[in-house]
């Protein structure tokens, strides 16, 4: 946000500036900070449309944000302490992703080397992966060699849930293939896992704990990790998760993820 050309951010707090940034239902973001390890960015620069996209995606304006101004008495006089709230950015986030081209899919779960899409809590923010190849591990999981035991019911169960899930066993006839065998299909496109986190630092390791689960039975081919970083940080929370903590985290954790990382911190006008 400007005020005479001047970003908001640079001048000194005043009452003006206090009441018309508690006003504010706008914001625009954009990418401050940014690192990458275990050479993430080869990776997308083979994959140039992907990076650019989302950079697309995090440089720009998000609506129906909360902020919010709160004040300090100080020997010094009184403080202003500019807020806004994590869960309508996060939700703005979002919305950004879900409007661009790519074609991720949101709220996703990993159970037993299968990725779903049904919703669940606590699974990543977003992801990618191949479709048909996810699909035909899924097959394996219910009706293949070493069939859960309750294979046919989860089957019925989850094709119903999972968005093109019963599109793409007509197309397949996954079902129709030999029973209690296996069916071997080539992974054609990368695995790419996504987290918007804002929350209690803590949150991170649970984040960790994800991607560990998932890299024991499938190549993450990138991990990409938003995070708050400069003034967006101070106006969320001095306790929340931020681009340096999760920097320094990554840093200590290296010899235990082992896919590349795109750590990007992003900052508010």
């Amino acid at each position: 946000m400007e005020k005479d050309g001047v970003l908001m951010t640079d001048i000194q707090w005043t009452e003006e500036l206090a009441e018309e940034w508690g006003n504010r239902t706008t914001g625009r973001l954009y990418i401050r900070d940014q690192e990458h390890f275990r050479q993430s960015e080869f990776f997308l620069n083979q994959y140039s449309e992907l990076k650019t996209e989302i950079e697309s995606i995090l440089n720009g304006e998000i609506i129906e944000q909360k902020f919010s101004m709160t004040y300090a008495q100080r020997k010094s006089g009184l403080k202003y302490l500019p807020r806004l709230k994590s869960t309508p950015l996060n939700k703005g986030i979002r919305q950004r992703f879900q409007q661009s081209n790519l074609d991720f899919k949101y709220e996703v779960t990993y159970k037993e080397g299968i990725f779903y899409d049904s919703k669940k809590n606590q699974g990543f923010d977003f992801a990618l992966w191949d479709q048909e190849y996810n699909f035909m591990n899924f097959r394996n999981l219910c009706l293949g060699r070493r069939a859960l035991s309750y294979g046919k019911d989860h089957w019925n169960k989850e094709i119903r849930k999972n968005s093109g899930w019963e599109e793409m066993n007509e197309k397949l006839r996954a079902d129709k293939l030999g029973k209690g065998v296996d069916i071997d299909h080539k992974k054609r496109t990368p695995t790419i896992l996504g987290e918007i986190q804002f929350g209690n630092w803590g949150l991170i390791y649970r984040d960790i704990l994800k991607v560990v689960q998932v890299e024991r039975d499938e190549d993450v081919d990138l991990l990409i990790y938003i995070t708050a970083t400069g003034n967006l940080d101070k106006r969320i929370s001095t306790a929340t998760v931020n681009f340096k903590k999760t920097k320094a985290i990554f840093e200590e954790y290296k010899n235990v993820l082992s896919m590349p990382i795109w750590l990007i911190g992003i900052d508010i006008e």
